[in-house]
């Protein structure tokens, strides 16, 4: 695979891999920085399971600024293994991406509200929407959930307390 990654901010920024198995010089630490104006393009071979992976900056003291700005987010890995399972994207495979923000009198991301841990927001986003709601009209869903928020961790569950079971994390399908 080979990645083009262009850097439109004003400022320095890395893109950094989670759960790919990749050689360290793509993995877009903070000793990779990408100039504002610049691009960086790692190419490497997959030779992995299927994943559901995820990317965010690490420029040094900035990921977390850039974190709430919205760089990071969600991509799958799909070796053909898995046709048991839920595959039909938006459908029964749906991907969800928590973000806690705090919102100026503009609409704008405000960056404060710092806690020990991190950032926390006040409205809880999902896939940068405020209280939002799909409709399932399938028996079986899979939702690949992605903690994107900088600071705050979530315990999730169903209104109506049913279960549902762990069958992977972002370092692929759990036994």
């Amino acid at each position: 695979v080979r990645v083009i990654v262009e850097n439109r901010l004003s400022e320095i920024t890395t893109v950094h891999w989670h759960g790919m198995h990749l050689p360290a010089r793509n993995d877009g630490g903070p000793h990779q920085f990408i100039a504002p104006g610049g691009h960086w393009q790692p190419e490497w071979s997959i030779d992995q399971p299927s994943a559901t992976l995820w990317y965010h900056p690490h420029p040094h003291g900035q990921t977390e600024s850039q974190v709430t700005r919205g760089l990071a987010g969600l991509f799958y890995l799909d070796d053909g293994t898995n046709s048991d399972l839920p595959h039909r994207y938006g459908i029964d495979d749906i991907p969800i991406i928590l973000q806690d923000r705090t919102f100026d009198s503009r609409g704008q991301f405000r960056l404060r509200g710092r806690a020990v841990t991190g950032l926390l927001g006040d409205k809880i986003l999902v896939n940068g929407t405020y209280n939002p709601h799909l409709p399932v009209t399938s028996r079986r869903v899979r939702l690949r959930i992605l903690n994107a928020s900088t600071g705050r961790i979530y315990h999730l569950a169903f209104a109506d307390d049913r279960e549902f079971a762990l069958i992977a994390t972002d370092c692929g399908l759990l036994p």
